[in-house]
């Protein structure tokens, strides 16, 4: 199988594209770097049309079963104008996160590439993750999620509120989500688990973006919610409130399963999680009895897009 990298976003530093180029190929994953990812960025309309079309040509390959993004930071919404242009796109995985939110939240209205919320080349696939983590990476890239269990005692997760709930996931980084409403690729979580997190915010931020959500009525549609556990930096002083607390503040009177503390994204490791695709959240007392399991059999069928 073929993995190609691409570089919506940031380019990675050549060190760290190497190691994760290594860990794919210790999986067992032919690779192809796109001839974009280590260019520098001017961020001009010229360099926009450049790497999505680099991204397009990459879907489109034959001999290209899946797409991993080199890292995230910023730049991939300058993508979007030009994503209409390019012409409908194979259904393949396509994979990432952080800045990644504004591309998986766009494909997932449209159609096209199937996006998986997951690590990337040069941002954890190249870090010491739990072999659990690795396999599931794996199995995202070959289309090969139906069935998992994509949540384990060993990743600590911890309950907010406790229930049960099947649907589609859907979401990212909190700030991205936050500032996708009123663009073409606004989130729609309506009857969707929510899937928020983030890095090296302050708290005043964080309580910025979730008042944004919930004024338009974002928290209200989701039928449940998952929670990382970066979302704050080292230096949380000066407020009266605590992380837990600020979103507790926020979800728990919805009285909707919420799962927090999840190891995804901008954590120590990041789980994958496929969108727009079934899975059934457990949320329970202990760490024991959280699951998060991916519905169907083995192929990762997009729904109909919204």
């Amino acid at each position: 199988m073929r993995i190609g990298i691409v570089a919506p976003s940031c380019p990675p530093t050549p060190q760290r594209l190497d190691a994760g180029v290594r860990a794919l190929r210790h999986q067992g994953f032919e690779v192809v770097v796109s001839h974009e990812v280590l260019r520098p960025r001017p961020f001009t309309a010229a360099d926009d049309q450049m790497r999505t079309e680099a991204i397009a040509d990459m879907l489109r390959r034959e001999d290209i079963d899946a797409l991993v993004c080199a890292r995230g930071g910023f730049g991939a919404a300058r993508l979007i104008p030009y994503l209409s242009e390019v012409g409908p796109l194979p259904h393949k995985p396509f994979m990432g996160f952080s800045d990644i939110t504004v591309l998986l939240l766009s494909w997932l209205r449209s159609g096209g590439p199937q996006p998986v919320w997951g690590p990337m080349v040069a941002v954890s696939l190249g870090d010491d993750a739990p072999p659990r983590a690795v396999e599931l990476g794996r199995r995202a890239l070959r289309g090969d999620l139906g069935g998992a269990e994509l949540i384990g005692p060993d990743d600590h997760a911890q309950s907010m509120v406790s229930g049960t709930v099947e649907a589609e996931v859907v979401g990212g980084t909190l700030c991205l989500c936050s500032e996708s409403i009123g663009t073409p690729y606004e989130l729609d979580c309506k009857e969707r688990i929510l899937l928020l997190e983030d890095q090296n915010e302050d708290l005043y931020r964080i309580d910025r973006y979730l008042m944004h959500l919930r004024l338009a009525g974002k928290l209200d549609d989701a039928c449940g919610f998952i929670l990382g556990r970066t979302f704050v930096g080292d230096d949380v002083t000066g407020f009266a409130r605590s992380l837990d607390e600020l979103l507790a503040d926020y979800l728990a009177p919805l009285g909707k399963p919420v799962l927090a503390n999840v190891p995804t994204g901008h954590a120590e490791y990041c789980l994958p999680i496929p969108f727009g695709v079934p899975v059934r959240m457990a949320v329970g007392g202990s760490p024991s009895e959280h699951r998060l399991t991916v519905l169907g059999g083995r192929s990762l069928a997009l729904s109909s897009p919204a």
